[in-house]
């Protein structure tokens, strides 16, 4: 998600005391009733016009029931969303979605923000970003983080910006950066946006795993974990939630059990997308050694996104992170009949996972910096 907004290099960093979420004139911010499908439709629209504004493409424009299901609270998150609307046309004119987790890192804020176009330098994004941070210090948050799509900078831009990592650029002059920076963020990280083009040399890229994969079998599923494997998944995506690059950004582990992982099938269930997972099984044991995720959108279909891929540190060195995303890629095209490409994100540092992605024949889209600052 891109936070686009006003990019007054001038902007003040609103406090902690008193109120600063003051709109501008013919403006009113207020929260959007997640039950109001035509104000949600709006925010939706909004959403896929600013990716298209990036990417040239509606790839990751999210359904209207993909958001309503993400707005229904969880014990493990809360999101709330923000509107800014004309007081003349009545028109939703920008938003900040508002998500609280419940659970682990409650002193954070993650927030997403939009503005539409034509409506950009009139104080709305300001304006949005304060009512953002009075709600989460209403909540008892101190920290706020937020991720920003671009093009990445040109090749010898002196003027890119280097993120705390040392890893990855950044175009100074986005729109979004401007922003950023004005309302007192830091660059903490970037994340290469990739995308794939499908099919895949399955059969050619398998081969070069030789025999190193012969003590692993391979699972595959869709929509709901089986029984057997809610407990050794949950684990691995508690361990996943640790080891994942983060830079210098505080991270508590996420405490995954086999209800937070039934929870989390019934809610892309109920949104209309479909996952597929693949594990790879040690066979002397049984042990869950790695797993990796695709969901597919429900208006969609031509287009799958890549989440975690994970393998655990004591089975690292078999070719397990390449074979569970060739199984899995291989399964996607027999699945999703319609799919032609997936996209995925991956930290700059991680190089590890950015060469397997490589092999398979992703190629760089854009680049996803991570801000945070403290309020």
């Amino acid at each position: 998600m891109d936070t686009r907004a006003d990019d007054d290099q001038q902007a003040e960093v609103p406090g902690r005391t008193g109120s600063a979420a003051i709109p501008p004139a013919g403006y009113a911010i207020a929260e959007l009733d997640p039950t109001d499908r035509a104000g949600l439709a709006e925010v939706v629209a909004l959403e896929a016009a600013g990716w298209f504004e990036v990417l040239g493409t509606d790839d990751l424009a999210v359904d209207l029931d993909v958001w309503a299901s993400n707005l229904t609270p969880t014990p493990y998150r809360e999101r709330t969303v923000l509107i800014a609307r004309h007081l003349t046309t009545g028109r939703i004119d920008g938003y900040v979605m508002c998500s609280l987790r419940l659970r682990e890192d409650t002193d954070l804020l993650d927030f997403e923000l939009q503005v539409r176009s034509e409506c950009r330098r009139r104080g709305i994004g300001r304006a949005l970003l304060a009512a953002a941070q009075e709600f989460g210090a209403r909540s008892g948050r101190t920290r706020a983080m937020t991720y920003c799509t671009q093009r990445e900078a040109a090749p010898g831009d002196p003027e890119a910006l280097i993120p705390a990592t040392g890893s990855g650029r950044v175009p100074a002059d986005s729109a979004s950066t401007r922003f950023a920076l004005a309302t007192g963020h830091r660059l903490e990280q970037t994340e290469r946006h990739s995308v794939l083009d499908l099919p895949v040399d399955i059969e050619g890229l398998w081969s070069t795993l030789g025999e190193r994969t012969a003590g692993y079998r391979f699972r595959t599923w869709t929509r709901f974990t089986p029984e057997d494997l809610l407990e050794p998944l949950a684990a691995l995506r508690s361990q996943m939630s640790v080891d994942v690059p983060t830079g210098e950004l505080p991270r508590e582990r996420e405490i995954w059990d086999a209800e937070r992982v039934r929870r989390a099938d019934q809610r892309v269930a109920d949104s209309g997308s479909v996952v597929l997972f693949t594990v790879a099984e040690r066979i002397a044991d049984g042990e869950l050694a790695a797993y990796t995720v695709l969901e597919q959108l429900p208006s969609r279909p031509q287009v799958a996104h890549q989440g975690d891929t994970f393998v655990l540190a004591s089975h690292r060195g078999h070719g397990l992170g390449l074979a569970v995303k060739l199984v899995n890629h291989q399964a996607a095209v027999a699945a999703f009949d319609r799919l032609q490409r997936v996209h995925t994100w991956n930290a700059e540092e991680n190089r590890w996972m950015l060469e397997i992605n490589q092999s398979l024949g992703y190629r760089p889209l854009a680049v996803e910096s991570v801000w945070a600052r403290q309020f």
